[in-house]
């Protein structure tokens, strides 16, 4: 876990971030940062955080600058056990956020039964 611009910080303060094939994931903690600048596979130059809830300025910030980072509630069960399709529950919280996703993108879905439900393409 973490904050999603803690790691933002981290690649653009380090000048960048290692490949997998060069720093893959091992499962477990190393005694030394093995980070090699000859082996950067990307950079950020920086960042710019939307105001939490405003639909409209990820819509903007997707459509105009790409894929977005953003916090769900990821706590509930349904989440868990989630396959495919809209996901929905009520009991998600817009406040109670702890796990990070990418937004690739957004659309609008005809339900039968719910009628016309906004959604956002996410990759877990």
């Amino acid at each position: 876990g973490g904050l999603m611009d803690n790691a933002f910080k981290y690649v653009h303060d380090n000048k960048g971030l290692d490949d997998e094939n060069s720093y893959p994931y091992v499962g477990k903690d190393e005694a030394a940062c093995k980070f090699r600048r000859p082996s950067v596979a990307t950079t950020c130059d920086g960042f710019v955080d939307i105001p939490q809830g405003n639909e409209t300025a990820l819509q903007e910030a997707l459509a105009l600058q790409g894929p977005v980072s953003v916090a769900i509630d990821a706590s509930q069960e349904s989440f868990q056990f989630y396959v495919s399709g809209v996901y929905s529950d009520p009991k998600c919280s817009s406040e109670d956020l702890d796990h990070g996703v990418l937004a690739v993108g957004y659309g609008v879905a005809n339900d039968p039964v719910k009628g016309q439900q906004e959604y956002y393409i996410v990759k877990n």
